[in-house]
């Protein structure tokens, strides 16, 4: 599916771009690419809902959704402000990562996503969204994270969907594993280069 059927697209326009047209840009210099990740920011930036500080999940009738998938997006965001110099994309993003979540998951992403903004803001705020970043982690390792070697998954208590009650609630979500592990280690400057 291509950027021109755009009715189609919706949140995930980061994973669908960042990974593959941004990706090849960084690795090719291809213009083509660079392109192609700078429109499908404008569509995940186009998404924002102003009134309610969000971007907008899915289409159709889930006017006012919005999830988790939503800040796993923001490096979109984040990458269109650095290659254009245009402070909107960025300015989104942050105001995106401002709601407070409920789920391990979603703290996981949010943590992420605080490290994040805080190498995108002055020196002077930087401790605000680090701080914030860790005072998440610290919580989620007390309350939410099984360490038992004999079974799977780390951080419980993720939500599938907060719309649905039953199977979908209280889960292990492996993405939120990794996102829990990355920001450990952005926290200790191991991180690496995957978005």
């Amino acid at each position: 599916m291509g950027m021109e059927e755009y009715e189609n697209l919706h949140h995930d326009v980061g994973f669908m771009w960042m990974h593959t047209a941004v990706a090849d840009y960084r690795l090719t210099g291809e213009h083509g690419s660079c392109v192609r990740g700078i429109h499908a920011a404008n569509l995940l930036a186009g998404r924002f809902n102003i009134l309610g500080n969000y971007i907008r999940a899915w289409n159709d009738d889930k006017a006012g959704w919005m999830i988790v998938d939503c800040l796993m997006n923001l490096s979109l965001l984040y990458w269109a402000t650095e290659e254009t110099k245009d402070p909107r994309f960025a300015a989104i993003a942050k105001r995106h990562a401002d709601p407070v979540y409920y789920d391990s998951t979603a703290g996981a992403c949010a943590a992420c996503g605080l490290l994040e903004i805080a190498k995108h803001v002055p020196e002077s705020e930087k401790p605000l969204y680090e701080q914030s970043a860790l005072r998440l982690l610290k919580a989620m390792e007390e309350h939410f994270c099984n360490w038992n070697e004999e079974e799977d998954g780390i951080l419980t208590t993720g939500k599938v969907a907060y719309h649905e009650q039953g199977e979908g609630q209280q889960v292990h979500i492996v993405y939120g594993d990794y996102f829990f592990a990355e920001a450990i280690l952005r926290l200790l400057d191991k991180d690496f280069f995957i978005w």
